[in-house]
């Protein structure tokens, strides 16, 4: 099963949260997106787009990401975090595929324990035909 990631924005444009969506065949060969452990409230849609880090209210303009937070707003996030500091760097490469080979190690963990659960399965369903 295919699946991506978005991110949720409500009616404003504003950021909610972010989500993994499960892309399914349909009866029509068209794609059904499930959303995991998220139900879409009215006004909320998805974007492909992650909002950057350095923004305390994300809102999507259309085209790129923007501040939505007001002065005081940016301030009482900064007394509220005083240890994370806007506009952070980056993470250097080496991190950057540290992350992503830990990443990559759990989804080949999750995928090789659905892989033995539907062999299990099966082997489970053959035992019944047989003995019918």
């Amino acid at each position: 099963m295919d699946y991506k990631y978005s991110c949720v924005v409500d009616a404003d444009n504003l950021y909610k949260t972010f989500v993994l969506v499960y892309l399914e065949p349909g009866e029509g060969g068209e794609i059904r997106e499930t959303i995991s452990g998220y139900e879409l409230a009215e006004g909320e849609h998805l974007l492909e787009v992650s909002p950057p880090s350095n923004l305390v209210k994300p809102r999507w303009d259309g085209e790129a990401w923007e501040e939505a937070a007001t002065a005081e707003e940016i301030e009482a996030w900064k007394q509220e975090n005083p240890t994370e500091e806007m506009g952070s760097p980056s993470p250097s490469p080496l991190e950057a595929l540290q992350a992503e080979n830990n990443l990559l190690r759990a989804q080949i963990t999750a995928a090789s324990s659905r892989q033995d659960f539907l062999e299990d399965c099966i082997a489970e369903m053959a035992v019944q035909v047989y003995n019918a």
